[in-house]
């Protein structure tokens, strides 16, 4: 087994936490029964 240290690797904390919060809530979603009717939703989006 090889060490960290023998690699040559710091493993050291890089990153620290400076604040959570909650997601903003998203709006409903639309089910579509097939891919054909996705590619329909998204193209009169105009995301297609």
């Amino acid at each position: 087994t090889l060490q960290l240290a023998d690699l040559g690797v710091d493993a050291a904390d890089t990153f620290k936490t400076t604040q959570y919060a909650a997601p903003v809530k998203r709006s409903k979603g639309v089910m579509v029964k097939d891919a054909a009717e996705l590619v329909a939703a998204l193209k009169q989006k105009g995301l297609l």
